[in-house]
């Protein structure tokens, strides 16, 4: 009697097999590039690339939020771009007269943005994409710092 429940059970379970058809509106066509994750920029004409980034949206009201994006690697030190009236896409001003800053921390010092921008490009699936450049003032050595050539790519969001 077992014998014959588990060869009508196996039975059943081919006919169900067989008997279904390859549905081609249910397939999902894999054909999706990921962003890797970089962030890299130029400090007086030399590359400067970091290990490890992130970035925090804290809203503020109900059409602009800050936007924290920081950067560290072992070998550099860190960057934090800091955008206070962020609301999507678009150029943000850096400087002292305005809200926005980056800060570039390294061995040499500490260097604050007098002026520059940021190009904020892309802003999907929790990940921020964009450019930007910015001058500013070593506060121990009093030399001025260009940062250029700046980029980041699929920076993961926190809320």
């Amino acid at each position: 009697m077992k014998v014959l429940i588990t060869g009508l059970h196996l039975l059943l379970f081919i006919t169900t097999v067989v008997s279904c058809k390859r549905s081609e509106e249910h397939v999902i066509p894999y054909k999706y590039e990921f962003e890797k994750l970089s962030f890299d920029a130029e400090k007086d004409g030399r590359e400067i690339s970091f290990s490890y980034a992130g970035a925090l949206l804290q809203p503020l009201n109900p059409t602009n939020a800050a936007l924290e994006i920081t950067a560290t690697s072992d070998s550099v030190g860190m960057i934090k771009i800091r955008l206070i009236r962020y609301n999507g896409l678009g150029t943000y001003i850096l400087g002292q007269a305005d809200l926005n800053n980056a800060v570039l921390v390294d061995s040499h010092g500490s260097i604050n943005a007098q002026s520059g921008a940021v190009f904020i490009y892309s802003n999907k699936d929790q990940k921020i994409s964009g450019v930007f450049n910015f001058k500013g003032v070593n506060v121990f050595t009093n030399r001025t710092v260009t940062v250029n050539k700046g980029k980041f790519t699929a920076i993961p969001i926190s809320n």
